[in-house]
């Protein structure tokens, strides 16, 4: 299965994979099927696709010129050459979606290796949702599939956003440079006034600022990034919102005052149950008359509203650093700068 470019017209979508499709033909000998699906009404509208059906039999002509199925290519099922194959076909599609892409002017291009290998080790990769996690957030109930892919998605666009930053500082850097060879400045004052204007990588942009350091407490990891390299590349590693962005952080604070206010109505209802039911020791005891389980309730209740007062506390607290954080890492980019 393939996704086919959203920047590509219906007809670019078609030629494109009958070309790859025809290539797929000729390189291996098999007979190739493919059907492209266009993306489902309550789906991300940009998700046309196509699958394409081999036969992994060659499609050979005898001595008589008639067509048969010959011998199963074995070569594909075996891992010490099936890798390759398979990684020889995946920078093929690379080529032919980036030479469409470039014919139709767009910007736009893919990369048929890993964010890892690209060096990109900043950007969170996504993962495949599976039939059934798709139909459930279709159906707007959200899976931890999606979550993870949301956060990944977040997360990357501020890195790509802030890469672009880089980018332009560069630029600028450059220019400057330039400005300042014809300012008759010797090699060794360049180097010095290029290393005070150089802009830095995206990390320094954002994490030598106090403030968006304390803002980004990435709370989740994922399994797939391996633990070895977790230890060096600490937040590289990490994933999900940035913490007190985290929207389930939130969700267990808000639970826990729920908590705390279902108990302070328990133990209200408890004392006010037995109030009812011995009004005349009730009355004794708001006279100084001492009773053992009408101070149990009362202690309780109090314990209560105490607890439910200190999360409310918590929760108010929590929502205003959110709410920090938020404008921290929206507005570090332009406050370096």
């Amino acid at each position: 299965m393939v996704a086919l470019p959203h920047e590509l017209n219906q007809l670019d979508q078609l030629a494109l994979i009958r070309d790859y499709a025809q290539g797929l033909s000729r390189r291996t000998g098999w007979a190739v099927d493919i059907a492209v699906h266009a993306p489902g009404r309550e789906g991300d509208q940009r998700n046309t696709h196509a699958h394409i059906l081999c036969s992994t039999r060659k499609i050979e002509r005898d001595e008589n010129g008639k067509l048969h199925i010959g011998a199963k290519t074995r070569d594909w099922d075996v891992i010490a050459t099936g890798k390759d194959l398979v990684m020889a076909e995946r920078k093929e599609w690379e080529h032919q979606v980036n030479r469409y892409l470039e014919m139709a002017q767009s910007k736009a291009r893919v990369d048929c290796r890993s964010c890892e290998a690209q060096g990109k080790i900043e950007q969170i990769p996504q993962i495949h949702l599976g039939v059934s996690a798709s139909q459930m957030e279709r159906k707007g109930i959200k899976t931890e599939r999606g979550n993870r892919n949301r956060d990944a998605a977040e997360h990357s666009a501020v890195v790509i956003n802030m890469a672009e930053v880089q980018q332009d500082l560069k630029e600028a850097r450059l220019r400057r440079l330039e400005v300042l060879k014809w300012e008759g400045m010797q090699p060794w004052e360049l180097y010095d006034k290029s290393k005070e204007i150089h802009p830095g990588s995206v990390r320094e942009i954002s994490m030598d600022d106090p403030e968006v350091w304390k803002a980004y407490q990435p709370v989740r990891d994922y399994d797939e990034f391996p633990r070895k390299q977790f230890r060096n590349t600490y937040y590289e590693y990490r994933s999900g919102e940035f913490g007190w962005l985290n929207k389930e952080a939130l969700a267990r604070q808000e639970d826990e005052v729920k908590r705390a206010s279902s108990s302070v109505s328990y133990w209200r209802g408890e004392e006010r149950r037995w109030r009812d039911s011995h009004p005349y020791k009730a009355g004794l005891f708001d006279m100084g008359v001492p009773n053992r389980k009408l101070k149990e309730l009362k202690v309780g209740r109090i314990r209560a509203e105490k607890n439910e007062a200190e999360e409310t506390e918590k929760l108010s607290q929590f929502k205003a650093e959110r709410e920090k954080a938020e404008t921290v890492l929206k507005g570090s980019c332009c406050k370096k700068l």
